[in-house]
């Protein structure tokens, strides 16, 4: 089938966000207007960002910080709509015409169909673009969709352009040889040629309606529905020995905690994740997709119902005794066991722990586990080089916050498992040194921390470096609601960032890293609402670029006010320390460097 297209010319540049004028003319959605009407959406806000499971097993966003996409285009149908599988092929054939003028397509299948039977109809149409399947109809009704073959059109800010039919060419009770109307095309030349908004803004879709009875509200089980949700995003922490403080790998275990498991997942508290969705994309994100959430909050409010034992899988086995990267090829632990008291104040210990290595090796992966993880606040290992001295290097202020830093273990942090062909290099000789922070909790305890590593088993290209960009200088006052401070580094030549992983204590309140080019800036990473509980290492998906001469420059606000239900005592005028009623503003990067020639 060829697209009818007699008026408009291909789409031969693309032109983002167009002119604020037009963005504050054409945003949001609005209610449904007959066919060809023309409405503007005035003052109406963006489409909020959402993300669904795709018919592959994926999770896909409906935001994204891809810059080449211009515009997206929502498509809502098939399943048993006749009018809207005509458009099907339509559609594949009009993505990839304008894919490279940043024309971003996500198909949505709104029904309880099983995702194999959604799988099967996207592979007969031969689509290359993702079909997400909203059984429950979460984002269906958010977006007010209420017919198949519905399209909405947005612009790289999630601004309305259009939305209603493709064409007029299929209806539900007629059918013409060729299209006389061509809306969609005709917005997304408005939009992407002239930087105008589109002349018709809503028109009616031609497909069957989506029925109550198609909205997921039928009894939603444990072995069903909610077990599989559980098994891929949850039991990573909520099994034993990891962080959860319940396990989650059994009905009798998980039902109990439905309403609570219902409630954080309302709030968005679990799975803990904190940086804005805005910037980056990122490899490790833990997240829900928008049905996940509504299925397990819809199961706590029927009463947490185990259904039919025939759906139920065998219990997870995990191979990894303990540790999550797989089974180590090396396990370090501290060489005595320490003592911390129920009380006081613990300096921090200093011990170094020789592994033997008597070749170089090369790191793919590696973890720190506590064996008491409730008093011990954080670990940090260094490596000693083999020319260097032990005590030495104890005395060091850059080792110890740049250029040693190897590996940490922070409350929610996860290990960072590098990709095939990279590594961190150690010496032979080389031998680590463990920073350990213990806090009394008012029980006597014990604690012997380990460090497990695997080695790279395929050869190794770019070789992974970490430091520590740091300002010591930071001068909270008492009472004071938002204090920020900044700190900044220039590496010496063009870097490759893989992670970041910003560092503060229980005042701590945001944090936002940006690079600083000759003629621009731009945000790599915010966390509007840093949690000390739960600090995480962000992987990037497509690690940014830093050219030579680039700025990295971290802001850390702080909440030293009453407000702040972590804030040990608000009348306190808090500066740079160790102890967590001290502060600290750190943001480790994780990068290689992009020039063959650096060392």
């Amino acid at each position: 089938m060829t697209l009818h297209r007699t008026v408009f010319p291909r789409i031969a540049v693309r032109r983002r966000g167009f002119v604020a004028a037009s963005l504050a003319l054409i945003g949001g959605l609005v209610s449904s207007a007959p066919c060809g009407a023309t409405e503007s959406g005035v003052g109406a806000p963006p489409v909020e960002d959402f993300s669904l499971s795709s018919v592959a097993g994926e999770r896909v966003r409906l935001g994204t910080s891809d810059d080449s996409v211009a515009a997206t285009l929502l498509f809502f149908g098939w399943g048993d709509c006749e009018v809207s599988g005509k458009y099907a092929a339509r559609l594949g054939q009009l993505e990839r015409e304008y894919r490279e003028d940043g024309l971003r397509v996500l198909a949505v299948f709104p029904g309880m169909a099983d995702s194999a039977t959604v799988a099967r109809q996207a592979a007969e149409f031969e689509l290359e673009f993702p079909v997400l399947h909203d059984p429950t109809l979460v984002v269906t009704e958010r977006l007010g969709v209420e017919r198949m073959g519905e399209v909405i059109l947005l612009d790289d800010q999630r601004n309305v352009l259009y939305r209603g039919a493709i064409d007029d060419q299929y209806q539900r009770d007629e059918q013409k040889s060729f299209a006389d109307e061509e809306w969609l095309l005709e917005a997304l030349e408005s939009y992407v040629m002239d930087g105008e908004a589109p002349e018709v803004f809503r028109t009616e879709a031609p497909g069957l309606l989506i029925h109550a009875e198609e909205q997921g509200l039928r009894d939603i089980t444990y072995y069903e529905h909610v077990a599989p949700i559980l098994r891929q995003q949850c039991v990573e922490c909520h099994r034993p020995g990891q962080i959860g403080p319940m396990t989650f790998l059994e009905y009798e275990e998980v039902r109990g905690w439905a309403p609570m498991v219902g409630e954080v997942v309302l709030q968005n508290r679990m799975p803990p994740w904190h940086a804005s969705p805005d910037y980056g994309e990122f490899k490790n994100a833990r997240h829900l997709t928008e049905t996940e959430k509504e299925l397990l909050v819809r199961w706590a409010e029927q009463g947490a119902p185990e259904g039919d034992p025939r759906h139920k899988q065998p219990t997870p086995v995990f191979e990894d005794q303990g540790w999550t990267i797989g089974k180590p090829d090396m396990v370090l632990q501290l060489p005595e066991v320490q003592s911390v008291p129920a009380e006081g104040t613990v300096p921090y210990r200093h011990i170094v722990v020789d592994p033997g290595l008597t070749e170089d090796r090369w790191v793919k992966s590696v973890e720190i586990r506590p064996s008491n993880p409730a008093v011990t606040h954080h670990v940090l290992v260094l490596l000693i080089p083999p020319e260097s001295n032990g005590q030495a290097v104890r005395r060091d202020r850059d080792f110890f916050l740049g250029s040693g830093h190897f590996a940490v273990n922070v409350p929610g942090s996860r290990p960072l498992i590098f990709p095939d062909g990279y590594g961190q290099l150690l010496r032979a000789g080389t031998k680590f040194l463990f920073q350990l922070h213990y806090t009394p909790n008012g029980v006597a305890a014990l604690d012997q921390t380990q460090m497990a590593m695997c080695w790279a088993t395929s050869e190794v290209k770019h070789r992974v470096k970490s430091r520590a960009v740091i300002n010591t200088a930071i001068d909270i006052p008492p009472h004071a609601a938002s204090t920020s401070f900044d700190a900044v580094h220039e590496f010496d030549g063009p870097i490759q960032i893989l992670a970041l992983f910003p560092h503060m204590h229980s005042r701590g309140k945001a944090f936002r890293v940006e690079v600083l080019k000759p003629r621009e800036k731009a945000i790599l990473l915010d966390v509007p609402a840093y949690d000390f509980n739960w600090q995480h290492t962000y992987e990037y998906e497509n690690p940014p670029i830093l050219d030579q001469g680039d700025t990295l420059y971290l802001t850390a606000t702080y909440d030293n006010s009453a407000a702040n239900p972590s804030n040990p005592d608000p009348s306190q005028r808090v500066r740079w320390g160790d102890q967590t009623w001290e502060e600290m503003l750190v943001g480790y990067v994780t990068y290689i460097e992009t020039d063959p020639s650096m060392p």
